[in-house]
């Protein structure tokens, strides 16, 4: 799919199991071709304890950055210095697990407008970086979960990755609280199938 100029949304849920704060990638869609040049990725940055978002085409970012600390009330992680880890998973549901969720609107030229990242029903709000390089057209069909897609050796996620779904259009914030559920993580079909493209639920021992 052409994720330039098409609206979509990427959900996941994420339990960390990581000590001490560390890089992780928790997806990546690339191109056929693994390249580093044209690819979208959500990621936690260890040195800055933030989530970053990043469309990066013809080696041009267009990104947008929050530091989860600058973030406490919907992320209930308030030691930058300790970051994200199994003694401050910060807001969670009753197993640990936290639901991310990221919107594109392609409409936008801005990536603080673009972009919205939810930490489970809670937008985030604290912008610490946004990049708006110029973005090209890029079909971008090969997906990695909790790795890089041009190089899979690196930035891996430490933890636990579960009920990855993908949309072609922008959810609202009732879709993203009903998707939630505020219990436990449930496969994105059980809620609603409108514009869901795919989903990998990792049940029955799957890949």
């Amino acid at each position: 799919m052409e994720k330039t100029n098409n609206d979509w949304s990427m959900v996941c849920w994420v339990k960390t199991d990581q000590s001490t704060k560390a890089n992780g990638v928790f997806w990546s869609f690339g191109a056929s071709t693994p390249s580093s040049a044209n690819r979208v990725y959500l990621q936690y940055n260890s040195s800055f304890n933030r989530l970053v978002v990043n469309l990066r085409t013809n080696s041009q970012n267009f990104i947008r950055a929050y530091a989860l600390h600058d973030n406490s009330t919907q992320t209930g992680i308030t030691n930058s210095t300790t970051g994200w880890t199994t003694s401050q998973r910060g807001n969670t549901n009753s197993a640990g697990w936290t639901m991310l969720t990221v919107t594109y609107d392609a409409s936008q030229t801005i990536a603080s407008n673009a972009f919205k990242i939810y930490w489970n029903a809670s937008q985030l709000t604290s912008v610490a970086v946004s990049n708006n390089n110029t973005r090209t057209n890029n079909t971008m069909g090969r997906l990695a979960i909790g790795a890089q897609r041009h190089n899979l050796t690196t930035g891996l996620w430490n933890g636990l990755i579960d009920e990855w779904a993908f949309y072609n259009k922008v959810l609202s914030s009732t879709e993203v609280s009903n998707l939630y559920n505020s219990t436990r993580a449930t496969a994105a079909q059980e809620v609603s199938t409108t514009n869901l493209i795919t989903n990998v639920s990792f049940d029955n021992g799957q890949n």
